[in-house]
């Protein structure tokens, strides 16, 4: 009777998704418009960064394989009308169940819903629990260190520079640091890459160094830097390689109000993050992708309209310039000399402006975000770099396998 019972109902429930669907996708078609609220219409989730699935092809082939099957239930579970809001509120209310049996402990971060790896701190931020190091980040450090010693051994006259960023996830300041014996840490980092690599591959490890840094500096609702904590690592790695020095003046908001990638994913909505910038003038910078002459991201744009944004998705990327395989930027000052190849992950487009106007030619490479076919060794022989600058957060050191197996052969 029991499992009769629970068939119906799980008939009913897919009978319902069903009819939803359906029932918004032939008026969609039909040319009526659906406030945006209700998602539908829409092919892309603003709360999950990704595109919705399309709608699958059936055919035999597919059918016997599962393929179509599989699909299909993920294009239903999709479209499925106010979906991200169903989502968010159904982590509000495992949170607050959280947040009432957290009463009597009083712990200082608890998960966004239930098996969260995002808690939420009393101090007004979401952040990612720390990570547990696998085989996975100690055979990409294997391969990152010898790609990178390979490199340096070849290119002599070449300067090489490695900046590790620490980053939130491997901060000892994390909230979640305290109760993990094993994480992604300083000690694992050093013992895994800086004592490995070459004495002619200068390494700039890039730490959270106080508790403050990490609540201030770091976004609250995002994994990056905000722009003045990621110039104080241009300025590490200037005082090596000679950067200038740029004035930081004038500090103001462009964009208001955006929600980061640890709120989206943690489905953790209340708070929110404003992005800051300088107005400093890279007129003489031009940025090329694919060929094509463009503006890497929102900032020039709004800078020359005199425009601020008041609330936006994925605020970092917009306005400095989204994931990009290859970024190269010219710079048209006849006092500007060599040419630097950046080889960055998302963090990078904050900075790329900056390193690109010590330089005549700067070409960012971006294996660990998108996939680059090239290998580093022939990146290097093609571009004839002065200066190689590697940046990388090493908790994703396994994606740039993954994304770019090719890159460290």
């Amino acid at each position: 009777m029991y499992e009769r019972i629970r068939n119906i109902a799980l008939v009913a429930v897919a009978a319902c998704v069903l009819f939803c669907v359906i029932g918004t996708k032939v008026p969609e078609k039909l040319g009526v418009d659906f406030p945006e609220w209700t998602g539908v219409g829409l092919d892309k989730s603003s709360l999950e960064g990704r595109k919705y699935q399309s709608p699958p092809k059936p055919g035999i082939r597919s059918a016997l394989s599962g393929k179509f099957q599989t699909r299909l239930e993920k294009y239903l579970a999709d479209h499925v009308p106010m979906r991200d809001e169903v989502l968010l509120k159904n982590a509000a209310l495992q949170r607050s169940c959280i947040a009432a049996a957290n009463t009597p402990f009083r712990f200082d971060s608890y998960p966004t819903f239930f098996d969260s790896i995002y808690v939420i701190n009393t101090r007004g931020v979401v952040c990612r629990s720390v990570r547990t190091p696998t085989e996975k980040h100690s055979e990409a450090a294997r391969a990152l260190v010898g790609a990178i010693n390979r490199a340096a051994d070849a290119y002599p006259s070449t300067r090489f520079v490695f900046d590790i960023i620490e980053g939130t996830y491997s901060s000892r300041f994390n909230p979640t640091a305290k109760y993990s014996s094993n994480y992604l840490g300083k000690q694992w980092i050093e013992e895994n890459y800086v004592n490995d690599l070459n004495d002619n591959v200068t390494v700039v490890y890039d730490e959270i160094e106080t508790e403050n840094e990490f609540f201030t500096e770091w976004f609250s609702t995002d994994h990056h830097w905000k722009l003045p904590r990621a110039l104080k690592t241009y300025d590490s790695i200037g005082a090596i390689l000679g950067w200038k020095k740029v004035p930081l003046n004038d500090k103001f908001t462009a964009i208001r109000k955006w929600h980061g990638s640890e709120a989206r994913n943690g489905l953790y909505m209340d708070l929110s993050d404003s992005l800051e910038d300088y107005p400093i003038d890279f007129s003489d910078l031009e940025c090329f992708i694919n060929g094509k002459r463009v503006d890497r991201g929102l900032r020039e744009k709004l800078l020359r309209n005199n425009q601020v944004i008041d609330s936006i998705p994925y605020g970092n990327r917009s306005y400095f310039g989204g994931l990009t395989a290859t970024v190269t930027w010219k710079n048209r000052n006849k006092h500007a000399k060599g040419t630097c190849l950046f080889v960055e992950q998302s963090y990078g487009p904050y900075v790329e402006r900056y390193i690109a106007s010590n330089y005549s030619k700067t070409i960012c490479l971006n294996p660990v975000n998108k996939k680059v076919e090239k290998p580093l060794m022939r990146a290097i022989e093609e571009y004839s770099p002065d200066t190689v600058v590697i940046q990388l957060n090493v908790v994703d050191a396994p994606g740039l396998i993954k994304q770019s197996p090719n890159f460290l052969t």
